[in-house]
């Protein structure tokens, strides 16, 4: 597992689809819980 935010997001960029899906669904919940 990642250690830091920008390895992760590093991770989910060269995922694709998948990992833009990730972003807006991390996105989505961050929204909610502010």
């Amino acid at each position: 597992m990642p250690t830091t935010p920008s390895e992760a997001l590093f991770l989910l960029l060269n995922t694709g689809c998948i990992g833009l899906d990730m972003v807006f669904f991390l996105i989505r919940n961050m929204n909610c819980f502010v």
